[in-house]
């Protein structure tokens, strides 16, 4: 809906808007990728089934492995929703609908994988109540920043850019 508004905008028309679009659009969607991190709080939700997830046949980090691939499996398809979109609301390139895709998709496996190590690192095993496990632990914050700094990326490259001109 919102690429359907921006394109019959008054804002289309100005190619300095599309510059900037451009550039903003893989950061964009690798924030939205990156904000739906599941695994930052999956081992500690398991509990007291901790001690017996440790005696199925499958090596732990097997298991620790399917839970980020289960992330992975989880947010792929919104992101190709979202370049299907994108391809078809706006006249992109094949070099940026690339970007659209490889971005959020690098963006999301680390952010995950950093999720899983970290709550594999901080594990709550005193599970009385899941809104602090999901919500309230410092290392949930974690994949936010990330999220918020990818977006801002695009931003901070060209003023250090300059910077980097200027002192040189």
């Amino acid at each position: 809906i919102t690429c359907i508004i921006l394109r019959n905008s008054e804002f289309t028309e100005n190619e300095v808007f599309f510059e900037v679009f451009e550039l903003f659009m893989p950061c964009l969607l690798g924030f939205i990728a990156t904000s739906n991190c599941t695994t930052i709080s999956s081992l500690s939700l398991e509990g007291k089934m901790m001690q017996m997830l440790r005696t199925f046949p499958l090596k732990f980090e097997r298991i620790l492995m399917i839970k980020w691939i289960f992330n992975i499996i989880l947010v792929v398809p919104f992101i190709l929703i979202n370049v299907i979109i994108l391809i078809l609301c706006f006249e992109i390139d094949m070099v940026m609908v690339f970007m659209c895709f490889l971005l959020p998709f690098i963006a999301m496996c680390f952010v995950s994988l950093l999720g899983l190590v970290l709550d594999y690192r901080f594990i709550n095993l005193k599970n009385e109540n899941e809104i602090v496990i999901l919500k309230q632990r410092m290392v949930c914050y974690v994949p936010s920043i990330i999220s918020i700094f990818i977006i801002i990326l695009p931003f901070l490259l060209p003023l250090y850019t300059y910077s980097m001109l200027i002192l040189a």
